[in-house]
């Protein structure tokens, strides 16, 4: 989760910057190719 505010202040230009953005890609890149997901059964009791 990026960070662009504390308080009310705002860090950089108030956008995730590039490595944010380069990390969040290749996170749901890999997790759409199923790469380490867990499926979670929320019918479970």
């Amino acid at each position: 989760m990026p960070v662009t505010r504390i308080d009310d202040r705002i860090l950089g230009n108030a956008r995730p910057g590039p490595i944010t953005s380069r990390i969040r890609e290749t996170y749901w890149r890999k997790h759409e190719q199923g790469w380490h997901a867990t499926p979670v059964d929320y019918d479970a009791p």
